[in-house]
């Protein structure tokens, strides 16, 4: 008598179970490693940006922001903007810095100025809301802050 190759195979136990799984598993690996990746890159990409580390530079050695953020401090988040001026490019950054006293935000306004980029100001907003100016004035109210192009004034 014959007998086919199938009644001698043990049936399946997981079926699609195992392949299914491990398909969902390379995926959140594969995609898990990617945004880990870039999140490095990007922060590597801010530890080369000198104008970063002049302003880091300048908070670490200022005896205000040790004193409001409690002695050392490390950067929890940064976001850099650039947008157009009448002398050129101004770019502001908005650093996220957390230390022993609590969280501070460190708001730094950059603008060119002789065909450098200069620091216009440098606020901190300590972990009790109280802005210090590092450099600069202090902050402005926001009517001053506001600013219409001349070409949209109303007539």
């Amino acid at each position: 008598m014959h007998q086919s190759y199938d009644e001698h195979r043990p049936p399946h136990r997981f079926g699609c179970l195992k392949g299914c799984l491990t398909a969902i598993l390379l995926a959140v690996l594969v995609v898990g490693g990617l945004i880990g990746f870039m999140s490095w890159n990007i922060y590597r990409g801010f530890e080369g940006d000198r104008h970063l580390q002049t302003i880091l530079s300048i908070a670490r050695n200022d005896g205000r922001v040790r004193a409001e953020l409690g002695g050392t401090f490390y950067v929890m988040e940064i976001e850099r903007q650039t947008f157009p001026t009448g002398n050129g490019r101004a770019t502001t950054y908005q650093i996220v810095l957390i230390g022993p006293n609590g969280r501070g935000e460190l708001d730094v306004r950059m603008e060119p100025r002789a065909g450098r980029m200069t620091i216009v100001s440098m606020i901190l907003t300590g972990p009790d809301r109280r802005p210090i100016a590092i450099i600069g004035k202090g902050p402005r109210s926001l009517l001053q802050t506001i600013w219409i192009p001349p070409d949209m004034h109303p007539a």
